[in-house]
């Protein structure tokens, strides 16, 4: 059975979780801007192959990644 698609709201939750806007997440994918775009439009098909793994391993650390960014925050004493 193929792995499921990466929807348009889980392409988005995932460069959300990198703070990446879209151009920086084609560079880091080394895709174009338009198929991030498309991607996140949901039009055509969704990211496939490694880019699809990329977002695959994304979505499953972003709380991690998440918890990472709450550390860094300047708490106030």
């Amino acid at each position: 059975m193929p792995p499921r698609q990466i929807s348009a709201r889980a392409a988005r939750a995932a460069r959300a979780a990198l703070q990446l806007t879209q151009a920086e997440m084609a560079r880091f994918l080394g895709v174009s801007f338009a198929s991030v775009n498309r991607w996140e439009q949901d039009r055509g098909t969704g990211p496939r192959g490694l880019a699809a793994q990329v977002y695959r391993a994304i979505l499953r650390a972003r709380h991690r990644i998440t918890l990472m960014r709450l550390r860094e925050i300047p708490h106030e004493a």
